[in-house]
C-alpha cells in the first residue's frame, strides 16, 4: 500500500476502531470514501462490506434518493412511497492494496459484476451479497417507480498504484463499461478505475472539504471588521455557482452545506416571503432583478484568493 494512503487508512482504521485483516479494513476505507461521493449521512463502514466468501465484489449498496440502502426491508420500504422518480445508483465495489495494476483482477471483477446483475447466479455467495443481488432484483421489478424508468450502476476497481495509463488496463475498463451498457439494465453506466490520486481525492472530500476556483462578474473589499481578517462581496454566475459548489460531481445537492444553516430550499406553500421569492423569479418584468431582491449567501472559508477574474475558495458555506 502506498504510503501516503495507509497513513489516512491508518487513521481511518482508528477512528472506526476496525479490527479485521489490513486486506477487509482496505474494502471498508475503500467503500467508505466512494459511498460519502454520493451521501453526506453519517456511514458506518462495517456496513459496506460483508464477511464470507465474494466471488470478486467487496462491497455493493445502492444510493436512494441519497440514502445508502443494503436490505430488502429497506427497498421495499422505499418502494411502499407514493413517489414515482426514486433516482437509484448501484454501485459496485472491487478493493486491493495493490501499487499495480492486473488486468486479470480487472476481468475477475468484470465477471462478478455481470453474474451479480443478472436472473440467476453462478458463484457462490455470502448471506449478506446474496440479499444485495435480491435487492437489485427489487429495483429492476419497480423500474415504473424509477427516475429515467431504470437505474444507475457505477462500478468501481480501487487500488493504490498510479492512475491507470496502460493501453491494456484501460481497454479492461473500457470492455466492462460496453457490457454494462449493452445488458440495457440501466440508463447510465460507469466504470471507473481509482488509484491513488483519486482515492486520496475521496477520502479528503468524504471529511467534508471543498476546495474550487470560479469566476467572478465583480468584486469589492468589505471594511475591516473585528475578529476577520479578509472579506469580499462578489457577484458570480448563478450556474457556475450552483454546478461547482451547491452540487457534487454527480449533479447532487451537497447536503453538507446546510448542516449550520437555518434552511435549506422551502417549497412554496403559501408563506408570504416564499410566495414573493417565486412571484420574482417568475415574473418577466422582475426576474432580472432576482439577484438585487434575493442575496445573502456567506462562504466562510479559511482560505480565500482573488486574482484578476477568478476567486478560489476551500469552504463551507453558510446561507
Amino acid at each position: 500500500m502506498h504510503r501516503v494512503i495507509k497513513n489516512h487508512f491508518d487513521n481511518f482504521v482508528k477512528k472506526y476502531n476496525l479490527s479485521h485483516s489490513e486486506s477487509k479494513n482496505f474494502e471498508a476505507f475503500s467503500a467508505y470514501c466512494i459511498a460519502k461521493h454520493f451521501t453526506f449521512d453519517n456511514i458506518n463502514p462495517e456496513t459496506l462490506t460483508y464477511d464470507g466468501d465474494e466471488p470478486g465484489i467487496d462491497s455493493a449498496f445502492f444510493i436512494c434518493d441519497e440514502a445508502i440502502i443494503t436490505s430488502k426491508d429497506e427497498i421495499n420500504s422505499l418502494f411502499e412511497k407514493k413517489k414515482n422518480n426514486h433516482d437509484i445508483t448501484c454501485v459496485l465495489i472491487q478493493s486491493k492494496t495493490s501499487e499495480t495494476w492486473n488486468k486479470k483482477e480487472i476481468n475477475t471483477f468484470e465477471s462478478a459484476i455481470l453474474d451479480f446483475i443478472s436472473e440467476e447466479h453462478a458463484h457462490k455467495y455470502n448471506d449478506d451479497l446474496l440479499e444485495r443481488k435480491e435487492v437489485f432484483s427489487i429495483i429492476i421489478k419497480n423500474v415504473g417507480k424509477i427516475k429515467n424508468g431504470r437505474p444507475r450502476i457505477q462500478c468501481f476497481f480501487v487500488n493504490t498504484a498510479n492512475e491507470a495509463s496502460d493501453s491494456e488496463i484501460l481497454s479492461a475498463e473500457k470492455t466492462l463499461q460496453n457490457r454494462l451498457e449493452d445488458t440495457g439494465l440501466f440508463f447510465s453506466s460507469d466504470a471507473i478505475l481509482i488509484g491513488r490520486e483519486k482515492l486520496l481525492s475521496y477520502w479528503v472530500k468524504s471529511q467534508g472539504a471543498y476546495e474550487t476556483t470560479f469566476e467572478i462578474i465583480g468584486s469589492a473589499s468589505f471594511p475591516k471588521s473585528s475578529g476577520i481578517e479578509e472579506s469580499y462581496v462578489v457577484t458570480v454566475s448563478a450556474r457556475e455557482f450552483t454546478d461547482k459548489v451547491l452540487t457534487d460531481e454527480n449533479g447532487s445537492l451537497r447536503k453538507s452545506i446546510f448542516e449550520e444553516n437555518v434552511r435549506d430550499f422551502i417549497p412554496f406553500d403559501g408563506s408570504e416571503i416564499n410566495t414573493e421569492i417565486g412571484n420574482t423569479i417568475n415574473d418577466e418584468n422582475r426576474s432580472q432583478r432576482f439577484g438585487i431582491m434575493n442575496n445573502g449567501l456567506t462562504i466562510i472559508s479559511p482560505d480565500v484568493r482573488l486574482q484578476s477574474n477568478e476567486i478560489y475558495i476551500y469552504l463551507t458555506i453558510r446561507l
